[in-house]
């Protein structure tokens, strides 16, 4: 059996959307914040790029060619690597979300928090690099519009394909490469070239993206278990002190046998008329010192 194309897994991926709404809550703004991020990328790349490219397309010295040829190489790839950490930042930022919702969950009965977040968090991530409505992975979306901004040709995926990516896109771009090569200005790359070169930053995203997620929810799940710890050891201290707290208080209130008074139990006068019972001294009238005196006797 055929394994699913890249197209396939972005629609299962799609249906299968979270039911539970802090999960739906969760998806919903970071496809949005994605979403925003990438379109700011690409159109402030390219209305650089489009100043450099009108100032390579003027200038007819290929020695200066060459270094506005390079400006534009940085400003792509500076652009590019800039929307790649802002992307990362933003999934973190999810995971984070993610752990901390499954954990006031008690009752989804999650084994480890950490990496069910992780796990829910990949599932955005490759539903945000799978092809979209255009049909074209994000980063190759991302080329297009950084190059050639709105497209022109309204094909099926809005651009003239296949799409060739200008020289200065490549990564190992040199001024001395395009002197060596006497590139012209206008020239691009070849279709295979450029899905040799897009292919590169997609494994690149997707790499960085992963890689960065599991080293966030290892420290995710290390800091659960050190809270954890310390929940536990804070918890036996307040016990332990609260049982001796109780026992002082205990001793405080309850004289030791050295500390309790020493008394006879019964102590009388001779005619009886003021007699101590345990400790506490009585004044009696004299039918009851008789009283008292008789039953004493008669005991």
């Amino acid at each position: 059996m055929d394994s699913p194309s890249s197209e396939e897994r972005a629609v299962v991926t799609f249906l299968q959307m979270p039911v539970v709404p802090p999960l739906a809550r969760v998806r919903r703004i970071y496809i949005d914040k994605t979403a925003t991020i990438l379109m700011e990328s690409e159109i402030e790349v390219h209305e650089r790029l489009e100043v450099v490219e009108k100032k390579l397309n003027d200038e007819s010295d290929p020695s200066k060619q060459a270094f506005i040829a390079q400006e534009a190489h940085e400003i792509f790839r500076s652009g590019l690597a800039r929307c790649l950490e802002c992307l990362i930042g933003v999934t973190l930022n999810s995971l984070g979300k993610l752990v901390k919702i499954a954990i006031s969950h008690k009752e989804w009965a999650i084994d480890d928090t950490a990496e069910w977040a992780r796990y829910r968090t990949m599932e955005l991530v490759e539903e945000r690099l799978s092809p979209g409505i255009s049909c074209l992975p994000t980063v190759d979306r991302w080329y297009r519009w950084a190059c050639d901004g709105d497209p022109i040709e309204m094909e099926s995926a809005g651009f003239v394909e296949p799409w060739c990516a200008p020289v200065w896109c490549s990564r190992s771009f040199s001024i001395l490469g395009w002197q060596n090569t006497r590139t012209r200005s206008h020239e691009r790359h070849s279709p295979e070239r450029t899905e040799r070169l897009i292919s590169g930053d997609r494994f690149l995203w997707r790499d960085r993206l992963k890689n960065e997620l599991q080293r966030a929810a290892d420290q995710e799940g290390i800091d659960i278990e050190v809270q954890t710890a310390d929940s536990i050891l804070l918890g036996s201290q307040r016990l332990r002190h609260g049982q001796a707290n109780m026992h002082e208080r205990k001793e405080a209130v309850k004289p030791t046998r050295q500390q309790r008074p020493k008394y006879e139990v019964f102590k009388a006068s001779a005619d009886y008329r003021t007699i101590r019972f345990r400790g506490n001294e009585y004044k009696l009238t004299s039918n009851q010192a008789e009283i008292v005196n008789a039953r004493r006797y008669s005991a």
